[in-house]
């Protein structure tokens, strides 16, 4: 393996790595700092803060970390209908618990220092350091959600910007500000930190503003209409047999639109009607609905990619044992999924490929429609 294939794999993790680093030298700073400007209460103080900035990002965490492979899926896939639903939904969940976890430690703070056993004597300077880092959780929130989008769709030049501003650059240089030049004493800390993500969102803002590209969103960087080889027809069904007639019309209708041949339209809707029947059959037996996820993309080069989503039980229909067509007809072969139907798909496909994402069943077939 290059040397170049291996930093490309890397690049995505680059950011997330560099962060513990950062977080290294500026833990040295921080508790010098409040060594120099309080003693030890001020770095006892810190100590309770820390813990509760620890426990903040297990949420934010907890957020990134499920969307995460549903992110770096759809990006790969072009559905960036997909990605943009995804981003809406799981961001406005993210906002709404910064600003609950905010009322928390503002209302919160003298309740959450006789949980850590504060002292009488750290106990007015320990509240004030929680409420005033209270004032980060929001910025905080949508960094979290920013570094991850960013390090999952392609974007790892912004995750490092936010990486090294708000874990290094920004924290380091506004605390020693604050420390030297103001009358904060100790709570310059967290003043610093309130300040860095400010600062973070500020710098990048403007990294974006130059990194990206026509036709390109202001902040997600991902595609705002699609283009002119992205033509793509979509559609979410139930596990019902007679969804399937009504979704074979319209995909005709637009892969007409699109120009591929009468031929090459019956093979696309040979493939969706055995697939879609196989998934009912075989992995729906639960008794709440289920849907599948049907993707006909017309790609450059004069073919059809047909992409088939659910969330039935695992199947890959590459590792089914193959059968001759003969033995099929005969009734011979006998399996506990339409074995006929996958190897029609197979003998007319141009390639096909399986995957098992996030408990998605991801069958891939393209077929090329050249003359």
């Amino acid at each position: 393996m290059s040397f170049s294939a291996i930093a490309e794999m890397a690049k995505p993790g680059l950011p997330a790595a560099m962060i513990f680093f950062f977080q290294v030298v500026l833990t040295v700073v921080i508790n010098h700092t409040l060594a120099v400007t309080g003693g030890d209460s001020a770095v006892g103080v810190y100590a309770v803060v820390k813990y509760l900035i620890t426990f903040l990002y297990a949420f934010y965490d907890g957020v990134t970390g499920a969307i995460q492979p549903m992110l770096g899926v759809y990006q790969g896939g072009g559905e960036m209908d997909n990605l943009r639903r995804t981003v809406s939904v799981s961001f406005r969940m993210m906002l709404a618990m910064s600003v609950a976890l905010t009322l928390v430690l503002e209302l919160g703070a003298p309740l959450l220092c006789a949980v850590f056993g504060v002292e009488d004597a750290m106990l007015p300077s320990t509240v004030t350091a929680i409420r005033i880092q209270a004032l980060f959780c929001v910025t905080a929130g949508i960094l979290a959600f920013l570094g991850a989008f960013y390090r999952c769709t392609g974007h790892a030049g912004m995750a490092m910007v936010i990486a090294v501003c708000n874990n290094l650059v920004f924290p380091v240089s506004i605390i020693l500000l604050l420390a030297n030049l103001t009358p904060l004493g100790s709570f310059s800390v967290y003043w610093g930190l309130v300040l860095t993500d400010y600062a973070t969102l500020l710098a990048l803002f403007c990294a974006l503003r130059i990194h990206r590209k026509k036709g390109q969103s202001p902040i997600l960087l991902i595609p705002t209409q699609e283009e002119a080889n992205g033509a793509a027809y979509q559609v979410l069904i139930q596990d019902k047999y007679e969804d399937i007639p009504r979704i074979s019309e319209e995909i005709d209708n637009f892969c007409e639109a699109h120009g591929v041949p009468m031929k090459k339209r019956y093979y696309i809707s040979l493939c969706i009607e055995e697939l879609v029947v196989n998934v009912i059959q075989l992995g729906f037996q639960k008794e709440q609905d289920n849907y599948i996820d049907i993707r006909v993309s017309v790609l450059p080069g004069q073919q059809v990619a047909l992409r088939i989503r659910d969330d039935a039980v695992k199947f890959d229909p590459t590792q089914s044992q193959e059968a001759s067509l003969d033995d099929l007809m005969d009734g011979s072969h006998q399996e506990d999924h339409n074995e006929l139907g996958l190897l029609l798909v197979k003998k007319v496909a141009s390639s096909y490929s399986y995957k098992r994402t996030v408990g998605f069943n991801d069958f891939m077939v393209v077929l090329s429609f050249s003359v």
